[in-house]
């Protein structure tokens, strides 16, 4: 960069590295691929370094919001019937097979080729083909990791990592926020990197319902500043963006372009910082955070498309 500014936040995601800070909880087992391709069991409040199932490559820390898998057994998959309310729902499976949806909803799903229905409400039969090793049929838009399941139907819960700013040196004059995440989310904001003391009162770096870079500025209830990318990110591909801010300005970069700028009336009163969710967990990343950072200064334009190249 053109100065010598370092952050006093500043969080790489690298294979099997532990966090101090920001705290990390999520309740409940959730599961991750791990080096080998294999899909591996994990603990309550314990992280998920994520690689690609292929290839080997390492994606970042896995972060995603609550969801529940309403099919039993899901990781020994077999034909059942199932009970959903009106809404949209995603069937997904994994390994050599397919499963069918009949009844309230219809169509099939297979590894890599999740099928997403909206119903009123009713009853569905899933039908599986082949051996597949996991199925999911889960409340949303998109697919999310697997959730394991027994004879009755589970829950994974959204991953917090979050802390207090008391923790770091901030300004709350100015700053710059950068975030290097992916999301394979849709239909809903999608956080990737946040202050905030509230739901009123927020700086975010996130993606919108259709996967374009992001960013907010909410102050006391208002929405000060709002600008989004023109071009969507490809479902969990990486994209690095920036934001840096100061009393009455606000510039957003994306990939090394300044995408706009603002003039917010007044900065929020944050007491946070949050990575991949928000304050409530309903606007959770649903993707993968590879690096974050906070700079106690206003870094130049410059400086920003430096730092998102």
């Amino acid at each position: 960069m053109t100065i010598d500014i370092f952050p006093t936040f500043n969080l790489l995601a690298r294979p099997g590295a532990t966090i101090s800070f920001p705290p990390f909880t999520r309740e409940g087992e959730s599961t991750r691929i791990d080096a080998t391709g294999a899909r591996v069991s994990v603990a309550s409040n314990t992280l998920r370094h994520d690689f690609e199932r292929n290839s080997g490559v390492y994606r970042g820390l896995l972060l995603e919001g609550r969801r529940d898998n309403l099919l039993l057994n899901s990781l020994a998959p077999a034909s059942q019937t199932v009970t959903l309310d009106a809404g949209t729902y995603t069937l997904s499976v994994h390994g050599a097979g397919s499963a069918t949806l009949s009844g309230a909803a219809s169509g099939s799903a297979s590894e890599g080729t999740p099928l997403t229905v909206t119903t009123g409400g009713g009853s569905v039969t899933v039908t599986v083909t082949g051996t597949p090793d996991a199925f999911q049929l889960e409340l949303g838009a998109f697919a999310s990791s697997v959730i394991p399941t027994t004879s009755v139907s589970g829950r994974r819960d959204y991953d917090g990592l979050y802390g207090s700013i008391a923790d770091i040196a901030m300004r709350p004059d100015e700053g710059t926020l950068y975030v290097e995440a992916s999301t394979f989310g849709l239909s809903h904001a999608l956080t990737a990197l946040e202050l905030s003391s509230d739901q009123n009162n927020r700086l975010s770096l996130r993606f919108d319902g259709s996967r374009r870079p992001s960013v907010m500025v909410k102050a006391a209830s208002v929405v000060e500043a709002e600008i989004t990318a023109s071009t969507a990110a490809a479902a969990d591909a990486p994209v690095r963006m920036a934001v840096a801010y100061a009393s009455g300005e606000v510039s957003f970069c994306v990939a090394g372009t300044i995408i706009g700028t603002a003039a917010p009336a007044a900065l929020p009163a944050v007491t946070h910082l949050l990575c991949g969710v928000n304050i409530g967990a309903t606007e959770c990343l649903y993707g993968h955070f590879r690096h974050g950072a906070y700079f106690p200064r206003r870094l130049s334009d410059a400086d920003l498309q430096l730092l998102t190249r």
